[in-house]
Formats: structure tokens, sequence, C-alpha cells
């Protein structure tokens, strides 16, 4: 069992890198240069996407890793401690402010 674990903990690694990378060709694919070039703004949500750390042990929280893949998503650390509150209370109510990734 703990083989198939640790198999299935590399493969959902694998997989949702490969999503990480997926989604920067999307973005790249849709910078539209206009007269001036590719936006600082574009550039630097770009290079966010592709320096983006992990903020857990895969290991320990395969859950978290599992909800990551199933979402094609990698959680930053505010949504990661929101996650984490309502885990711990189901019937806790957190507001998140624009920007948070709500959507992601």
């Amino acid at each position: 069992m703990d083989e198939l674990r640790t198999k299935m903990g590399d493969y959902l690694l694998a997989a949702t890198e490969e999503q990480r990378l997926d989604g920067a060709l999307d973005a790249i694919g849709q910078m539209h240069p206009d007269k001036d070039g590719i936006t600082s703004v574009a550039c630097e949500e770009l290079y966010a996407m592709l320096t983006a750390q992990r903020q857990y042990d895969p290991a320990a929280h395969s859950h978290l890793l599992i909800f990551e893949f199933m979402s094609a998503i990698l959680l930053r650390g505010k949504q990661l401690m929101m996650v984490q509150d309502l885990l711990n209370d189901p019937n806790c109510v957190r507001q998140a402010i624009t920007g948070a990734g709500k959507t992601s």
C-alpha cells in the first residue's frame, strides 16, 4: 500500500507540474504585443506562474495534492490558509478580497 501511495504521489506531482506548464504555455499564447511590446504585467504574471512553489508537504497532505490536480491549480499561501481553516471548522466564514484567488 505504501508503494502505491508513493507512486500515486509521484504521478500527481508530475501531473500538476504539467498542468502548470500547460497554463504557462496558454498564457504565452495569449500575449499579444502592442506597439510597445508585451506588457510588464503579463511578464510578471508569467514569471509568478512559473516560479510558484508548493506551500505544503505533499507527502503529508496528499488530499491537498489531489485537490490541486482535480482543480488544475497550485494553492498559494493565503488560499492554503483558507482551505486549512475550512477543513478545521466547516462552519467558519471567511472573506476573501479581490485578487485573493477565489476563482482559481
